[in-house]
C-alpha cells in the first residue's frame, strides 16, 4: 500500500506462512523501473484506496494497480504492470492480467486505474472494478483479456461511466471497492464515486442491465464513500448499505438509496463519529458496526434497543 506518488516506489504483495510468519513469496508490480518510459518510473502501487486484494476459492489473488511502468503492449507475460488488473497464483506467480487500452494516458495524467479495488461477483466467474476515470469494467476472471491498443472490447461488457449529469462537478474517482448484494429484486452492485451520488446497478444474466443506476442517494459525497453491506439474507427492508465519508457514517436502505435510515450527524451528541480514518470502510459483526477513527477511539454502533 502507498500514500501519494513518491519515486522510487513500487507495488508489493508478500505472502507469509500463517504458522511461522516466515515469508514464502513476494510479487512486485514494476520491478524494472525504466526511466523515460513513463512520466513517473516505477510506481504501480497497490493502494485501492483501502480495499484489500480479493481471492477466489482456488487461492488466486486479484488486485488493481495505480499508475506506473507498463511493458505489456505486446508481451503476453509482462513484468511491469502499472494501471492493470492482476491475477496471481497462490504462490504469487503471475497468472493473468488486463490493462485498459489507454494505459499510457492513465499513467501520464495520474488517472490511477487502481484507485478502486476488485470485486469478485459471487456465484460467477466475473470481476468488476474501476478507478479514477469512474468507469466500471466487467471482466471474466478466467480470461482477463490482457491489452488491446484500440479499445477494451475483449472484456465481457464495454466499460461504462458511473457519472451522470446530476452529479457534482470535480473529480469522480472510484475509491475503495464496489460492494454486492443479492437482494429481493435481484443482484445489485454499489459504487460511491467522489462528488457523486452513491449508486446501485442491477446485475443480471452475466452483465449490468441497464448500464444506468436503478437507485441512487439524494446526497452526493465530495470524497466518495467507503461501503459495506449488512443484510438478513435477501429479505426486503433488511439490507443496509453502510457508507463512510469523512467524519460521517450513513445507513441507506439497500433496496432504495433515496431512503437514508440514519447517519451519525442526526444526533451528534450521541452518535458523532469524530475524525474518521481515511479509506476505512465500516466493519459489521455480531449486530454491531465498527468504524476506525483518527480521534483516538474505535466507534461502535448498535441498535438502541
Amino acid at each position: 500500500m502507498g500514500h501519494g506518488d513518491a519515486i522510487p516506489s513500487h507495488g508489493w504483495l508478500m505472502a507469509y506462512d500463517a504458522g511461522t510468519l516466515n515469508q514464502i513469496a513476494v510479487y512486485v508490480t514494476t520491478p524494472d523501473d525504466v526511466p523515460g518510459v513513463h512520466q513517473m518510473p516505477g510506481l504501480g502501487s497497490i493502494w485501492q484506496a483501502g480495499a484489500g486484494p480479493a481471492a477466489d476459492s482456488s487461492g488466486n489473488i486479484y488486485f488493481i494497480t495505480g499508475n506506473g511502468d507498463f511493458n505489456g503492449y505486446s508481451n503476453p507475460m509482462p513484468t511491469d504492470l502499472g494501471d492493470s488488473i492482476i491475477k496471481l497464483k497462490p504462490d504469487l506467480k503471475l497468472a493473468d492480467w488486463f490493462s485498459p487500452h489507454n494505459n499510457s494516458e492513465l499513467n501520464n495524467n495520474d488517472l490511477d486505474f487502481g484507485s478502486g479495488g476488485a470485486l469478485l461477483i459471487p456465484g460467477t466467474d466475473l470481476l468488476v472494478g474501476g478507478g479514477k476515470e469512474a468507469k466500471l469494467f466487467l471482466i471474466n476472471r478466467n480470461n482477463l483479456g490482457h491489452f488491446n491498443p484500440d479499445n477494451d472490447n475483449q472484456i465481457v461488457q464495454p466499460p461504462f461511466s458511473v457519472i451522470s449529469g446530476s452529479d457534482s462537478q470535480g473529480d469522480h474517482d472510484l475509491m475503495g471497492g464496489p460492494v454486492f448484494w443479492n437482494g429481493p429484486n435481484g443482484s445489485l452492485v454499489y459504487v460511491s464515486p467522489m462528488n457523486a451520488h452513491t449508486k446501485a446497478y442491477r446485475f443480471a444474466e452475466g452483465v449490468f442491465q441497464p448500464t444506468a443506476p436503478i437507485s441512487e442517494s439524494n446526497a452526493t459525497f465530495e470524497w466518495g464513500g467507503w461501503m459495506s453491506i449488512s443484510a438478513n439474507s435477501n429479505i426486503s427492508g433488511r439490507g443496509i448499505l453502510w457508507v463512510s465519508e469523512p467524519n460521517v457514517l450513513h445507513a441507506f436502505d439497500a433496496s432504495d438509496l433515496q431512503n437514508e435510515l440514519w447517519n451519525s450527524d442526526m444526533n451528534p451528541g450521541r452518535d458523532s463519529l469524530g475524525n474518521a480514518a481515511k479509506f476505512c470502510p465500516p466493519t459489521i459483526a455480531n449486530g454491531k458496526v465498527y468504524m476506525a477513527t483518527f480521534s483516538g477511539n474505535l466507534a461502535v454502533y448498535s441498535p438502541l434497543s
